[in-house]
């Protein structure tokens, strides 16, 4: 019981934030947001309206972009601050207490880290939306298309897998190496990566070095 409920006390509870933030509810908060707002002024028609006011094509592109990181910085911050609140509460209710040596200025830093690669994760989705409803002018093709992009990452992973398992040669290498280049094994390396130094999690397979230089 003791260790189970330690996944709701510091630092220990970040492993599920990052789970949470990065699979259940990225979707829901950041591809119907960019989508809507991109799709839905092309629907409307009022980004005809905007050009004739003066504002560039760039200009209009960039002003989304800059919509997208002040709606998730915010977001991704009131909801890490609101669990790790609510855990260590249910936490204490238990009757349990939290050690808290683990508290270091090189811990603070690398937790205050973490937070923005799952900012970045949720921002690179975002981006997905934005190419595919300025791309198709739909606002369904923005929120639904990253959703697909999402489902064939996983599909190829699995197959390619399932097809080079227990094999060698340079043409095994090279599908082995394929879905390093996935959006979703980057963002999930990144966290792992970070995370190894916020709540003593696993190392990801994925070197963030390799990331880097890519």
């Amino acid at each position: 019981m003791h260790e189970t409920a330690d996944r709701l006390s510091l630092p220990y509870s970040f492993a599920d934030i990052g789970e949470t933030l990065l699979v259940n509810l990225l979707f829901i908060l950041i591809l119907i947001l960019v989508g809507t707002m991109v799709g839905g002024e092309y629907n409307l028609g009022t980004v005809r309206l905007l050009y004739t006011r003066g504002p560039t094509r760039l200009q209009y592109l960039f002003a989304k972009v800059a919509t997208a990181i002040f709606c998730i910085v915010p977001a991704v911050l009131i909801l890490t601050l609101v669990r790790v609140f609510l855990g260590q509460a249910l936490y204490s209710v238990f009757g349990f207490s939290t050690s808290w040596s683990f508290v270091t200025p090189g811990w603070l830093v690398h937790t205050m880290l973490f937070i923005l690669l799952i900012a970045f994760a949720w921002f690179a989705y975002a981006l997905l939306a934005l190419f595919f409803g300025i791309l198709a002018r739909s606002t369904v093709t923005a929120i639904i298309a990253p959703f697909i992009w999402n489902i064939v990452e996983s599909v190829l992973r699995e197959l390619i897998n399932a097809l080079v398992a227990g094999s060698s040669g340079p043409i095994s290498l090279f599908f082995k190496a394929v879905p390093d280049y996935f959006i979703a094994n980057n963002m999930i390396a990144f966290l792992d990566n970070q995370g190894r130094f916020v709540f003593s999690g696993d190392l990801s397979s994925l070197s963030t070095d390799r990331l880097i230089l890519k």
